[in-house]
């Protein structure tokens, strides 16, 4: 057949919401995905008892092996709201719920809190839900009742026992009620949102298994391309997780016997249960530009397919899945080589994993990393592994991943990985896992591209290709605030108001799981820093902020005058800040390791603009810095070598560090911390060069531009003699006499501290010297550099080094800059002075103890490290030891970086009399606290469960009464005589019949199956709903 490539609209996403495990709303489903967050569980009570189905073999008949899953927590559900009497509830099923709460949401987060004025004649609402409903399993199991009945008579109970037992039974269920129809049914979830805000458009449910929401949003989306709407609200919903669904997975054996979902591992055996609900809100992007609205991503295609004939109706097959691929990017215009992150469908079971990846292959091809597989460049990655399988809610959990991975530059982990299947071939594809969250760097040619996948029973495949927004017209949304750690600040005349302050924060921010931010940066903007005392507490949690209150409380008890400062987080003042002069310190070759800077990066956009001028460094396609330094996570440890050895090369190592100094300076200039003085360490000194206005640091691309020909002019002068370096802890006096006596080659190249230096050499020079000094028991220590720096072997280097440079424009300093050759300030307003002190640098040796001594005398007192790890602040500490001062690293290489960021921010605040402007890092993000949860009778606590069903009860099995003894089995002879009786006693019930009796008419005879009475309403409900009148509000139809 032809095909003709379709015509479609671009799509613009301009709102979302989600209710998921563990996240309550959109931004606690970032916070869950961002920081890995395993919600897979042991099943609540609320849903099913263990004890009534677990049995660990699967054979076992009407017994389930899984017992763990991913449920909603708790949640507010207010009657009044929506129009809903509370006693329709318990007739409504869970998930018509939900979906009120989640289009609620998507309204607002679309039009804000007043949506309800928005025109919705021409907005449609379509969402996936599939199978079946845990109220139709409920109210189709309270049928049941005639089989009771049955079985009970031929057990022999008396007629007022199987009546009792039966009325008992059906007490166990919700009541048959006019509203139950419609609130089993599926179909209803689009229509009671449509009834109840006031849709005008479509409204309906798709089903596709477990692809159900994204053929919701298949439809969705043709809708908007025929303009038969303006609008549509669509995603997905699924919250049955009754024993039912288990039982449904557990006899196909597609749960995990281990109690874990584990895609792409070794380890996966099989997929987990979960539940959740999640929204879009989609418009034609033409339309969303013309509205001016906000702009999470744009879809550019979706792929749809059958897999055809098959072994099974369920088993997948990787050409038809592939099919689905291949239509997405015809439609999108682009090809698969351009993804960079894809979101699998990804269950955890074996042979769908391998079904999957082989599709993925099919079309993404065997990659283009060539025969270096420490780069590959494509993320895979599945949510399941987090919030496990939400089956008509799993596509609608896959896209709203990637959009908001988009949206903040970030690729999130898939955890629980352990080590790969060996079965997928990743070594020959363009994939890698991506087990931990990393920045999302990428160039300004184009735009960021995310893909996902999602598959049903049935072999109906999925698969959407969607991309960042990077128009003018729409606005941008704020980031969601999810980072890991926060940094509260305090305030007051003495200790005592300092505990006050920290008892409040502890309360507000304990309210909530989303209240610990934004009650953090409440902590920032009232703080003062010319208050007596003052307090810094850098905390994760709320249990680790209140670990760290008890902690600084039992120090206020006791030494209430004595200031503290701790790497753990803990930072106190007594006495009144002082305007000390700061200087930075920029960190030279040496403190670089993987990853550093990553933190930050995620966190602020400022510190992340930085890496993505870095890709400008090398041509498209080739290796990229942020490659280098931010490497994709493999399993294997020599490729893990590999890593670590490329960023040890000295042309990427200068480039990179300075990338990290960059990016701190970048956030430090938006808090308002400015240096009196600066320097550097060796490669340190050229980002000082940027700091302080020599070079314009406006464009971090021509810095790293500079550090990157300095790297490979010192590379390259090393070439002919292989040179190496070492630092020795002893003082300079003594190496001196040492070398002069061992008459040794190599030569001082960093005085470092009072009691060490660092020497460069050519190899068998330093190897042999690290022996001798070790023989004379002095510490010497192999560096981890490519040459010898700051010796003769560089020195050919300075002359092309001084050429480059004449190529750049170069300024007067706008503050003091000490050289590491002169430990004194550059010359004033003298370009070529300034060029030869920059490239004479590289050969001689870095005079640090004197630079710091010099900055030390000129004011300086309070001293920070910008750049990766803390190794300068320990040289500082050592050359000023018996000087007041205050050493300040703003990253330490054995925590997260942003820890460390917010532990030399804690130091500053406390120790400056000028208060810090935290606001402009939080400038785009979305700080909102968690409103206030309302009380009374219309406010009810709802899960993915169905609310108000009578079992399980609320105490779970411990509230079960227990097992009744045995009744002692009857002998033979008495089983005979205890027959013969009955038998005598039915015949002279027949003898006793009269004929009028036996011709009555069928309405008057007693009923062989008496009616199940229905259960009272509970009083207090019943007086509830008096009190509040929410009787008299309006009721939706009844119809289904």
């Amino acid at each position: 057949m032809e095909h003709t490539k379709p015509k479609t609209q671009d799509i613009a996403i301009v709102g979302l919401s989600a209710i998921f495990p563990k996240s309550p709303n959109l931004q606690g489903y970032w916070s869950t995905l961002v920081n890995g967050t395993d919600c897979i569980e042991e099943i609540p009570s609320s849903h099913w008892l263990i004890d009534d189905y677990f049995d660990p073999d699967p054979k076992v008949p009407d017994k389930t092996h899984g017992k763990r899953g991913a449920f909603l927590s708790p949640m507010d559900f207010n009657v009044a709201e929506f129009g809903m009497p509370p006693n329709v509830v318990p007739a409504t099923d869970s998930i018509q719920l939900l979906g009120l709460l989640v289009a609620r949401d998507v309204l607002i987060d679309t039009f804000g809190k007043h949506f309800k004025e928005i025109n919705k004649d021409r907005m449609s609402v379509i969402l996936g839900a599939c199978g079946t409903t845990e109220l139709i399993i409920t109210m189709g199991s309270r049928l049941q009742h005639p089989i009771w009945v049955k079985a009970m008579r031929e057990a022999g109970l008396p007629e007022n026992k199987v009546i009792d037992i039966r009325d008992r039974i059906a007490s166990e269920y919700v009541d048959w009620k006019e509203d139950t129809f419609p609130g089993m049914l599926n179909n209803v979830i689009s229509g009671r949102i449509a009834n109840r805000l006031n849709f005008g458009g479509s409204n309906y449910t798709a089903d596709a298994a477990c692809a159900s929401s994204s053929s919701a949003l298949s439809a969705a989306m043709n809708e908007l391309h025929l303009h038969q709407a303006d609008m549509v609200i669509t995603g997905g919903l699924d919250a049955i997780n009754d024993i039912f669904m288990f039982m449904c997975f557990s006899k196909t054996l597609a749960l995990s016997s281990t109690g874990d979902c584990r895609p792409f591992s070794d380890g996966a055996d099989g997929t987990m249960l979960g539940e959740g609900a999640g929204m879009l809100a989609l418009q034609r992007l033409e339309d969303a530009e013309r509205d001016g609205n906000t702009i999470y991503a744009v879809i550019k295609g979706l792929g749809s397919s059958s897999d055809g004939y098959g072994a099974s109706v369920y088993a997948p097959i990787s050409k038809g899945q592939a099919r689905s691929l291949g239509r997405a990017y015809e439609q999108a215009g682009y090809g698969p080589e351009k993804v960079t992150l894809v979101e699998a469908h990804g269950t955890g079971t074996k042979a769908g994993d391998v079904a999957e990846f082989e599709g993925l292959r099919m079309v993404f091809g065997q990659g283009d990393k060539g025969d270096d597989p420490s780069r590959p460049r494509c993320a895979l990655g599945s949510v399941k592994s987090q919030i496990a399988h939400t089956k008509a809610a799993a596509g609608t959990a896959s896209l709203i991943k990637i959009i908001l991975a988009l949206h903040h530059r970030i690729l999130p982990p898939t955890i629980k990985i352990g080590s790969p299947n060996p079965k997928l071939d990743f070594s020959n594809s363009p994939f890698y896992l991506n087990a931990r969250a990393r920045p999302w760097i990428h160039s300004a040619l184009e735009p960021r591209r995310a893909s996902s996948s999602s598959f049903g029973f049935g072999g109906t495949n999925f698969h959407v290709a969607v991309e960042e927004y990077r128009g003018s017209k729409g606005k941008t949304p704020k980031r969601l605030l999810a980072l890991p750690s926060h940094l509260f600040l305090f305030s007051a005349s003495d200790s005592a108001g300092l505990n006050r302050d920290v008892a409040t924060a502890l309360e507000e921010a304990g309210r909530d799981s989303q209240a610990f931010g934004p009650c953090a940066i409440d902590t920032q903007s009232s703080f003062d820093p010319k208050a007596a005392c003052r307090l810094a507490l850098v905390a994760t949690d709320i249990d680790d902020l209140r670990a760290k209150a008890d902690q600084i409380t039992g120090h206020f008890k006791s030494q209430p005058d004595k200031s503290l400062s701790l790497a753990t987080g803990i930072h106190y003042e007594s006495e009144p800040a002082v305007d000390n002069k700061v200087a930075f310190l920029f960190s030279g070759q040496g403190s670089h390791y993987l990853d550093m800077g990553a933190d930050l990066a995620m966190a602020f956009s400022a510190a992340r603009r930085v890496w993505d001028s870095g890709t400008g460094l090398t041509p498209p396609g080739e290796l990229a810095l942020h490659e280098v330094v931010f490497p994709a996570p493999v399993f294997d440890d020599d490729i893990k070598k590999i890593q670590r050895e490329r960023l040890n090369l000295t042309s990427w190592t200068q480039p990179a560090i300075m990338a990290v100094s960059l990016s701190q300076l970048a956030l430090l200039e938006r808090l308002g911390v400015q240096p009196d003085m600066v320097g550097g360490h060796s490669l340190g000194e050229i980002t000082a060069l940027f700091c302080a206005g020599v070079m314009e640091h406006s464009d971090p691309l021509a810095a790293l531009r500079v550090a990157r020909k300095r790297g490979e002019l010192m590379v390259l002068a090393g070439e002919n003699t292989p040179g190496a370096m070492c630092a020795v802890f002893a003082s300079e006096k003594i190496v001196e006499e040492k070398l002069a006596a061992w008459d040794s080659k190599a030569v001082i190249a960093n005085y470092n501290t009072p009691e060490q230096v660092a020497l460069s050499g050519d190899v068998a020079s330093i190897e042999a010297l690290i022996t001798r000094f070790s023989d004379e028991k002095i510490r010497a220590v192999r560096l981890p550099v490519s040459t010898g720096f700051h010796s003769p072997i560089v020195a050919p280097s300075s002359l092309p080094f001084r050429d480059f440079l004449a190529g750049l424009t170069v300024h007067k300093p706008c503050i003091p800059l000490y050289s590491n050759t002169t430990a004194k300030p550059y010359p004033d307003g003298d370009p070529e002075s300034i060029r030869d002190t920059v490239a004479d640098q590289l050969a001689n040796p870095v005079l640090f103890v004197d630079k710091v001594r010099a900055m030390y005398e000129n004011g300086a007192r309070i001293f920070v490290e910008v750049g990766p790890g803390s190794a300068l602040m320990a040289m500082v500490d050592q050359i000023l030891t018996d000087h007041p001062h205050e050493a300040i690293a703003l990253d330490t290489k054995d925590k997260q970086d942003l820890i460390g960021f917010w532990n030399g921010l804690a130091r500053v605040s406390l120790l400056s009399e000028k208060k810090l402007n935290f606001a402009s890092l939080w400038e785009d993000y979305r700080v909102e606290r968690p409103p206030e949860a309302k009380k009374g009778p219309t406010v009810l606590s709802i899960t993915g469960t169905n609310y108000g069903k009578p079992y399980p009860p609320s105490g779970g099995s411990k509230s079960l009464p227990a097992p009744n003894p045995s009744i002692p089995k009857a002998t033979k002879a008495e089983s005979i005589k205890k027959e013969a009786i009955k038998k005598e006693e039915a015949k002279k019930t027949v003898e006793r019949s009269s004929p009028q009796q036996a011709q009555a008419t069928p309405s008057a005879q007693p009923s062989a199956q008496p009616s199940v009475q229905p259960r009272v309403q509970s009083p207090s409900l019943a007086q509830s709903q008096a009190e509040s009148g929410v009787c008299a509000m309006e009721r939706p139809s009844a119809a289904p």
